[in-house]
């Protein structure tokens, strides 16, 4: 049985905002591996960009174990857990459906 995911978000950290920076960054992680499965970068725009694990496999082969493939590189809720907020899983869904999938390739980004 999969461990049930744990959801955040932050506030990016840095005022002011940066030229095309996030004002939130949403997750979705896996606490038992620490993984993070999903995210959700919000824009002062309302503009909404979304990343997966499957949306990732457009990038190239992950040679890491399946259960530890993750969207962050090292320790996820063991360095950043001061920032984060626990949100509900209705709350992230709901704005997972209404952004849209990170462009691939990154030159695509560029057009956004």
């Amino acid at each position: 049985m999969d461990a049930e995911p744990l959801y955040f978000k932050c506030s990016w950290p840095e005022e002011p905002l940066p030229l095309g920076a996030p004002s939130w960054i949403f997750y979705e992680v896996i606490e038992l591996t620490d993984v993070v499965t999903r995210t959700i970068e919000l824009f002062p725009s309302g503009s909404a960009i979304r990343n997966s694990i499957k949306l990732a496999e457009r990038e190239g082969p992950d040679l890491r174990t399946r259960e530890f493939r993750s969207l962050v590189h090292g320790s996820f809720l063991g360095f950043s857990k001061q920032g984060l907020v626990q949100i509900s899983k209705q709350e992230f869904n709901a704005l997972w459906e209404s952004a849209v999938d990170k462009p691939w390739p990154p030159e695509a980004e560029l057009l956004c």
